[in-house]
């Protein structure tokens, strides 16, 4: 027997050979349960440091909130409408009623504002952070897979796809991320309309305008700078298109029954209006639009049907029919 054969048949029939076995794949645990540990805590110190960090999408306020209500904590007190109803003048600081309703109103939308502003930094900064809290947390797993032992690749692995699907969750739960700014336009849009109401209103004096209703409509302006209502103002934009195309896709099914010669004369108008649209004549396509009291419209097609729908409504007999023709002849140069 050869030596080699000898090593070889020592080693077959070494019984402590499976414990060294053992010993190998539990020294290749112990090193890649603390190579998992690690990386763990880095992944969750890159989440939560990111999370931390503040990423502004603007420059702080010159004017901080709270040093804007510490500077009108006078008239942000409950008793402002005391002092109001107050016969003198004294009592407010030589203001009259309409001078003290004023400023009080003032002094709020000043702090609103602010707020307002500090709630649309915050919404960014939170969705920025996380995401890229979560993005660097999946790069640091896959990069540290690629690196390691054969088993700590699994483990790695596993643990980059449950970041990962972290990430995918949480943007599904902040849905707000990709409709950020139409929320942030709603809300502009809901609290323009609610500051005009109030400086309308604020050119009345304090009997038409007591302060008490204009903290009302101050109340109304802090809540239009919400996310509900910013949602409720799209949603019923959208309810309203949808009704408008409802109404727009029905009139093109439905027709006036008429005799045969207006008949004859619909067909030749909507041929003529139709061939405005195929000739590109936007010019005269607008004026009759104008003198129909139909909106005219970027998309000439778009135009085009409002223009024939609306002529459809008014040619109902002889008599309406010689009505649109005559009207609209001085842009045709002819009788329908």
């Amino acid at each position: 027997m050869s030596l080699d054969d000898h090593d070889s048949s020592l080693v077959k029939h070494d019984p402590g050979n499976n414990g060294r076995d053992r010993s190998r794949k539990s020294r290749s645990t112990s090193l890649i349960s603390p190579f998992l540990t690690c990386t763990s805590s880095c992944v969750v110190l890159s989440i939560g440091l990111t999370a931390c960090a503040a990423f502004r999408g603007a420059p702080e306020s010159i004017i901080s909130t709270n040093v804007a209500i510490s500077a009108n904590q006078a008239y942000l007190n409950e008793d402002a409408i005391a002092k109001f109803d107050s016969p003198s003048d004294a009592d407010r600081g030589g203001l009259t009623k309409r001078q003290w309703r004023d400023t009080v109103i003032n002094a709020y939308i000043e702090v609103i504002d602010l707020r307002y502003s500090d709630f649309r930094q915050e919404l960014n900064v939170e969705t920025a952070a996380l995401n890229l809290g979560v993005d660097l947390a999946a790069l640091g797993l896959t990069a540290a897979g690629a690196v390691a032992g054969t088993g700590a690749v699994h483990a790695l692995s596993a643990a980059s796809v449950g970041v990962i699907g972290a990430g995918a969750a949480f943007n599904k739960d902040v849905y707000y991320q990709k409709t950020l700014p139409a929320l942030f336009a709603a809300m502009d849009t809901n609290r323009t309309q609610a500051l005009i109401a109030i400086r309308t209103s604020q050119k009345t004096d304090e009997v038409a305008y007591p302060l008490g209703i204009a903290l009302g409509d101050v109340r109304a302006y802090e809540a239009a700078g919400s996310i509900e209502t910013a949602i409720a103002k799209l949603t019923a934009v959208a309810n309203q298109a949808s009704a408008t195309a409802d109404q727009q896709l029905r009139a093109l099914f439905t027709a006036q029954v008429v005799d045969d010669a207006t008949q004859t004369r619909k067909v030749d108008i909507n041929r003529y209006v139709r061939g405005r649209a195929t000739d590109n004549d936007k010019t005269t396509l607008d004026s009759i639009a104008n003198l129909l009291k139909v909106s005219t419209d970027p998309n000439i097609l778009t135009e085009r049907n409002n223009i024939i729908l609306e002529m459809d409504k008014r040619m109902a007999d002889k008599m309406s029919m010689d009505a649109l023709s005559t009207l609209l002849k001085p842009i045709t140069k002819r009788d329908f």
